[in-house]
């Protein structure tokens, strides 16, 4: 049995929720302009995760 899909919608410059530790699997887009330094927190937030 597959893992549900869960969406997560990240208004830009927003605070990241928590989420479970483990494997995952995470696709993101980016419909707005956003900073680098934000790109960054995103990247690291998700790789922490895992």
């Amino acid at each position: 049995m597959s893992n549900p899909t869960t969406y997560i919608h990240l208004v830009p410059e927003s605070d990241r929720p928590t989420i479970a530790v483990g494997p995952s699997r995470f696709v993101v887009v980016i419909e707005a302009e956003v900073s680098h330094e934000w790109q960054k927190l995103v990247s690291e937030w998700i790789v922490c995760k895992r």
